[in-house]
């Protein structure tokens, strides 16, 4: 996950919920805001969001409400309440077993959220791809609700936390390495690549997995400031 920071909603938006009557509808303006405020990556697992639907499973992105309208009517029609996720299907899954995110969840109560600045820092990323949060109970949901440890996701990321690696390598001429095993980057680029990692492109979209890498490079960071 990566913090997402909620903008201002849009002003047709605005204009829908206080019209006498209105109820909860996807607006296109309203999609295009959670779009562009995400960088066109999916609020959860960071899969770059759909232009088209996803015609295998008829599913396009998905605006999730953080507090389900199945149990909180009062906040259904709030900005602040709502992201968009991807689809929950990725290539190659085939069974309701291994859909993830908002498409798993369904209306499951949930405590973490991608707003939130605690839940992005107990965060941390194995070699394997494995997403894993300090918290017990944040660590749970991850795993059962979100489903964003199955076996492709976990690939995904796992693939390109070593295409970051292979990045890193090609920026040193001189590849040592300690006895545990670790690259002798310096600070100067690690905060190059962290740098490309945090800002959006010419579009405005972020690159997919970004929050992850992020995590890694600010990880390697802190260590290579630590060994002065």
């Amino acid at each position: 996950m990566k913090l997402i920071i909620k903008g201002q909603e849009p002003k047709e938006w605005v204009e829908h919920r206080l019209t006498q009557g209105a109820v909860y509808e996807p607006i296109q303006p309203l999609r295009n805001a959670l779009y562009g405020e995400q960088g066109g990556i999916c609020a959860y697992c960071m899969r770059r969001l759909q232009t088209e639907p996803d015609l295998a499973h008829i599913q396009t992105n998905r605006i999730e409400h953080l507090s389900p309208q199945s149990t909180d009517l009062t906040h259904t029609m709030e900005y602040t309440n709502m992201v968009m996720c991807c689809s929950g299907w990725s290539p190659s899954i085939e069974t309701r077993d291994e859909c993830h995110c908002d498409n798993n969840r369904g209306n499951q109560p949930l405590s973490l959220s991608p707003l939130d600045p605690k839940v992005i820092d107990s965060l941390s990323y194995g070699k394997d791809g494995s997403l894993i949060s300090s918290n017990l109970l944040w660590n749970q949901e991850i795993n059962t609700i979100l489903n964003l440890n199955n076996r492709w996701l976990k690939s995904a990321r796992s693939q390109v936390r070593e295409g970051v690696i292979n990045s890193l390598n090609r920026k040193i001429k001189n590849k040592i390495k300690n006895k545990k095993g670790s690259k002798d980057w310096t600070e100067k680029i690690l905060r190059e690549e962290l740098q490309s990692w945090e800002k959006r492109d010419a579009t405005g979209l972020f690159k997919p997995y970004s929050g992850m890498v992020i995590t890694l490079l600010r990880k390697y960071l802190r260590k290579a400031q630590s060994q002065r």
